[in-house]
């Protein structure tokens, strides 16, 4: 694990710190879990394993979004961030959501915010488009409790600016951090 800042979602920023111990050199990964607006994301679950062992390690986020995991620094290790369904599904989605991706289709207002594209794009397809409207529509109607195959929440690095939407769209998370 290298001493670096990372940030892994709708905003998961983890910081390395190096700690001593009679075990050998732990790193302490630490970090919070915020959606875009700086709200804390409590019950999320941040996963890292063992590029070599294949060990996990699993740390739930805190009711302020916050976390602590130990792993051995001279080690590499895939990470991963999820968060249950939530309940009800609709949880943050709205009409207003279903308008501002109907603009963005239509070209009237096209998203300036590469994040906002991959909240809108429902069915990960890798564009917005109006089965993506279709999608959100049923589960805010709560005809649907999820898109079949895709996961609830996104994990995004904060540091990726994003500069084309389209570049967002096309975003596969990180998974490896090296030793």
């Amino acid at each position: 694990v290298s001493a670096s800042n990372l940030t892994c979602s709708s905003d998961t920023l983890f910081e390395v710190v190096q700690v001593i111990s009679p075990e050998g050199i732990i790193a302490l990964v630490t970090g919070a879990v915020e959606t875009p607006s700086f709200h804390p994301v409590d019950s999320d679950s941040i996963e890292f394993t063992d590029a070599g062992t294949g060990l996990q390690s699993l740390e739930l986020s805190d009711e302020l979004g916050g976390y602590t995991i130990e792993l051995f620094e001279s080690n590499s290790y895939f990470y991963d961030a999820a968060k249950a369904l939530d309940v009800p599904a609709d949880n943050g989605i709205t009409t207003l959501d279903i308008l501002l991706a109907q603009a963005h289709i239509l070209g009237n207002q096209p998203f300036d915010n590469g994040y906002a594209a991959i909240a809108a794009d429902a069915n990960a397809s890798g564009s917005v488009s109006t089965l993506d409207l279709l999608w959100m529509q049923q589960i805010i109607l709560q005809l649907a409790s999820d898109v079949p195959g895709v996961e609830s929440w996104e994990f995004v690095p904060e540091l990726n600016p994003f500069i084309d939407v389209n570049e967002a769209l096309q975003f596969q998370g990180p998974s490896l951090i090296p030793s």
